[in-house]
C-alpha cells in the first residue's frame, strides 16, 4: 500500500498508470479522470480489498523470486525523471539479472487474467506501458514483471526490455500534453469510455435549476447523438430477433453445434436467458 508520503508524491505528477490512460491505453481509466483527480482534487480511485491483497501478498513474490535465484533489491520512491518531472514513480524494487540492474513490478491477478498473460506469452499492454514509465524514469534497461495468480500462489514472469523510441516519441510527448491540460485547468478531449463518464458526473454532480447554456456549436453532435440513438435501437431490435429465432431452433437444447467450429448456447441472466455464440475449444 502507498504512504502518505507516497500518496502526496503522485499529486504532483503523473505516474504509469496515468501515462497509460494519457496514451488512450489504459482499459478502466481515462484522460479525463486523471485531469479530473489531478487538476480539479476529485479522486475516483477508489482502493478495494483486492488492492490491498496485492501489496499484502508482495513479500510472498519477493520471497518466491529469492528461492528461484533473483536478486532483488528495495524499491525507489517518489523518483522524478531527470528531465521531465512532470513523470514519477514509485516502483515494487529492483532486480539483478547478468550483472545489470532493472525495474521490479509485481501484479497480483486474478486467475482468469494470470492465464490470458501466459497464453499470450505478454502482460496487458497497460503494465507493458507502466513498465516502459518506470524505466523512463529510472534510467534501468530492462524491466521485470512478475504476474501472481492470487488464487493458486503461482508466478509467471515477462522480461521488458527498455523501447527508446517508444518512450521518446509516445510515452513523453503524451505525459507533456495531459500534464499541460492539468496545470491549465483545461480537460483533454472526451471519450466514450466509462471513466470518462464517471469523471464528468463527478465533476459536474447537479444541474443549476433553470441554468440555460448557449451552445449552438453542437447541433450537428446532437444530430449524430439522436441519429446513433436511433441505429442502437434498430441494432437492439435486431439482435433481439436474432436470438428468438436461435433460441426457437435450439428446442430445448443447451448448445447448438454450427458446424464451423462455433456453437450456441444457452445462458441465464439474472431472471430471463439469452443466447450466446461461443467457439468450440
Amino acid at each position: 500500500m502507498l504512504t502518505e508520503e507516497q500518496k502526496a508524491f503522485r499529486k504532483t505528477c503523473l505516474g504509469g498508470s496515468s501515462v497509460a490512460a494519457a496514451l488512450g491505453l489504459h482499459p478502466w481509466q481515462s484522460a479525463i479522470e486523471v485531469w479530473a483527480e489531478k487538476a480539479m482534487g476529485i479522486d475516483l480511485q477508489t482502493e478495494r480489498p483486492v488492492m490491498r491483497l496485492g501489496s499484502f501478498l508482495e513479500p510472498f513474490v519477493r520471497n518466491e523470486l529469492v528461492a528461484q535465484g533473483y536478486e532483488i533489491g528495495p524499491g525507489e520512491d517518489c523518483l522524478r525523471h531527470p528531465e521531465c518531472d512532470f513523470m514519477g514513480a514509485n516502483t515494487d524494487g529492483t532486480v539483478h539479472i547478468d550483472g545489470e540492474r532493472g525495474v521490479l513490478e509485481i501484479k497480483s491477478m486474478s486467475p482468469r487474467k494470470w492465464w490470458q498473460c501466459r497464453k499470450d506469452g505478454a502482460p496487458p499492454l497497460h503494465y507493458q506501458i507502466q513498465c516502459q514509465h518506470y524505466m523512463a524514469c529510472t534510467g534501468l534497461p530492462f524491466a521485470l514483471l512478475v504476474a501472481l495468480n492470487r488464487d493458486t500462489g503461482e508466478i509467471e514472469t515477462f522480461m521488458l526490455e527498455r523501447n527508446d523510441r517508444f518512450i521518446e516519441e509516445r510515452l513523453i510527448p503524451a505525459a507533456r500534453e495531459l500534464w499541460e491540460c492539468i496545470e491549465s485547468k483545461t480537460p483533454p478531449a472526451w471519450d466514450g469510455s466509462d471513466s470518462c463518464e464517471r469523471a464528468l458526473r463527478a465533476i459536474y454532480p447537479e444541474p443549476e435549476p433553470d441554468a440555460i447554456v448557449p451552445m449552438p456549436e453542437c447541433a450537428t453532435t446532437a444530430d449524430a447523438l439522436e441519429e446513433a440513438n436511433a441505429t442502437k435501437r434498430e441494432a437492439d431490435a435486431l439482435a433481439r430477433e436474432l436470438r428468438n429465432e436461435l433460441r426457437a431452433i435450439l428446442k430445448d437444447g443447451e448448445r447448438g453445434d454450427l458446424g464451423d467450429g462455433r456453437y450456441v448456447k444457452r445462458r441465464k441472466v439474472g431472471r430471463g436467458e439469452t443466447v450466446e455464440v461461443k467457439e468450440w475449444k
